[in-house]
């Protein structure tokens, strides 16, 4: 019998040094039945000389860089497959990374997403991130135990439903994304997928974590160069996400949680960065997009309520145990 199709998309801004052990990474993957597509925002670097070098994969050269949001986005229009994943350029895979995540997704069609399990790419026995978790300040940011805990618990060595995957390495039905729609490329980086993760929840989707699926990850190469930029995507797009996504209540509930995160940031990008424009520019544009939001806000808090109860449990435990899931065997 043949086995389902999964479409793995890299998205791809003057990664020459990143994509030749990524790609040759994915080439080993024992899963029997995958197209590698490689979306190259624009790059000006020898990138597309690094890509030649790869005839089976296809590759989609874009005219401008559209963010890691339009990338996959252009990725998802073109794969064929059943199932996606959205990989970065700076992630490496264990050759077995997608034998027991497809196996629970036909088996279990209520989920929607995985989340694989990513370790450090230069200290392979840390953990970089088991998958976004969301703080009392409704920010969100990659789970790594390291640095709560001497040794990882129990609970986060097994399967279990979470809030949010890690878009680096993240697996996703295509069905799910017919519904729910695409990334929101306003968001360019950053809080994108968590966006989408909390989307799909409000649709009923169910999201996983899965420690078989390994990958290792170098860690934020694109903007390494550019902590500015870095900072200005992640305060504005929070901004966005919080707004488009949770009820007044719950805003005034996390009030002084988000007040002493804003003086977090701005001491941040005053005192260490030098550079407190970057936090007034970020509010200005986050605040100019808040209107257009405003019908996307009314029906995901319409939606919110149907999944409070479920959000509320996954909050608190981070991750709640789904070892009875078909497919999934220890």
């Amino acid at each position: 019998m043949t086995k389902p199709l999964v479409s793995i998309i890299i998205v791809n801004w003057n990664g020459e040094n990143l994509l030749e052990e990524c790609l040759q990474s994915v080439l080993t993957t024992r899963y029997p039945n995958i197209e590698i597509i490689v979306v190259d925002n624009n790059s000006t670097d020898n990138s597309l000389k690094v890509l030649e070098k790869f005839t089976s994969i296809k590759v989609h050269i874009n005219k401008e860089n559209s963010g890691y949001t339009g990338g996959n986005n252009i990725g998802f229009n073109l794969a064929k497959g059943k199932y996606l994943v959205t990989l970065n350029n700076d992630v490496i895979v264990e050759p077995d990374w997608l034998n027991k995540p497809i196996p629970i997704l036909e088996n279990e069609p209520e989920i929607g997403i995985i989340s694989c399990r990513q370790m450090q790419y230069y200290n392979k026995e840390k953990v970089d991130s088991l998958f976004n978790d969301l703080h009392a300040d409704l920010s969100f940011s990659p789970f790594s135990t390291n640095t709560i805990y001497a040794e990882l618990p129990d609970r986060f060595k097994s399967i279990g439903y979470i809030l949010s995957a890690n878009g680096g390495s993240a697996i996703l039905r295509k069905e799910m994304l017919d519904q729910t729609g695409y990334f929101d490329e306003r968001f360019f980086a950053y809080y994108d997928e968590t966006d989408l993760c909390f989307r799909a929840m409000l649709y009923g989707w169910k999201c996983i974590y899965v420690p078989d699926a390994v990958v290792y990850h170098k860690g934020g190469e694109s903007f390494k160069r550019d902590a500015h930029k870095r900072l200005y995507y992640r305060e504005r797009n929070r901004m966005w996400f919080i707004y488009k996504n949770f009820p007044t209540s719950l805003l005034i509930k996390h009030l002084p949680s988000l007040l002493i995160m804003e003086l977090r940031v701005i001491r941040v990008l005053s005192l260490k960065l030098k550079s407190p424009g970057t936090y007034i520019l970020a509010r200005i544009d986050a605040v100019k997009m808040l209107p257009i939001f405003r019908l996307v806000r009314k029906n995901h808090l319409r939606l919110f309520k149907l999944q409070k109860s479920r959000f509320k449990a996954l909050y608190k435990k981070k991750i709640i145990p789904a070892q009875n899931l078909s497919g999934y065997i220890n």
